[in-house]
C-alpha cells in the first residue's frame, strides 16, 4: 500500500465535554472508539492496528477517538 500524505488518524478526547461534542458532530459516519492507557503495553500496539484501518476503510467513512483513562 503505497503511503498518504501526513494525515490525522485519531482525535484525543479528555474530557466529557469533547466526548458529547464528538458524538454531536460525526452523528452519521462510523465511530471507533479506543479507550487506553499511557502505560499499556497492548493499549500502545493497537493504536499501530487502528491506524492501518483508517487507510484502509477510508478516511471519510470512519471517525476514530481515543480515551485516555
Amino acid at each position: 500500500m503505497a503511503r498518504k500524505g501526513q494525515v490525522t488518524i485519531q482525535e484525543t478526547v479528555e474530557t466529557n465535554e469533547e466526548f458529547e461534542e464528538t458524538l454531536k458532530n460525526y452523528y452519521n459516519i462510523l465511530i471507533c472508539l479506543e479507550v487506553y492507557s499511557e502505560y499499556c503495553g497492548y493499549c500502545l500496539a493497537t493504536g499501530n492496528a487502528i491506524r492501518k484501518a483508517k487507510l484502509e476503510i477510508g478516511q471519510d467513512r470512519i471517525y476514530m477517538v481515543k480515551v485516555k483513562t
